[in-house]
């Protein structure tokens, strides 16, 4: 029994060390505080890790709130699982926003040799904005011809 009690005991120590002696739920709540200012924003900690779900005004919004999320004492990285819609409103399927940005991330990659490419949902739609040589949009166009998603292109052509 003692050495179960120790062994609870050391268990319990090397936990609150590892999680820098704030609990997943306080974690929450702090990342919860930072993101009031977002009410179509909602964010759960879990194993160090933020994880940001809803609805952004702007792109440069919801970075600024993935940003602060990662301020949070214990937070390590900030998944965002966010979407950005012009209109403010929030989208109204979880499951087709995550599809959504299961998407942006598969075309962000396959894009990731174009640095000035941005991969961005703006009202639920994958939007490619920046500035590319003609070389590069006729590339561009073939990788993204072989999804089976609509993705809006924006960028320009110098």
């Amino acid at each position: 029994m003692k050495r179960l009690v120790l062994s609870l005991a050391i268990l319990g120590g090397i936990f609150t060390a590892c999680n820098n002696g704030i609990s997943e739920k306080e974690q929450t709540a702090k990342a919860s505080e930072i993101l009031s200012a977002y009410p179509n924003a909602t964010v759960e900690v879990k194993d160090g890790t933020a994880h940001v779900m809803g609805t952004f005004s702007s792109e440069e919004e919801k970075k600024t709130a993935l940003s602060a999320v990662g301020t949070v004492e214990g937070v390590k990285d900030v998944m965002d699982m966010a979407v950005v819609s012009a209109d403010g409103k929030p989208v109204e399927n979880i499951a087709d926003a995550m599809h959504i940005h299961h998407n942006q991330e598969k075309v962000k990659t396959a894009l990731e040799n174009f640095p000035s490419v941005s991969v961005e949902v703006i009202n639920n739609e994958i939007t490619l904005t920046g500035n590319v040589s003609a070389t590069q949009e006729k590339r561009i166009n073939e990788i993204i011809k072989e999804y089976k998603f609509p993705i809006h292109n924006n960028l320009v052509v110098k």
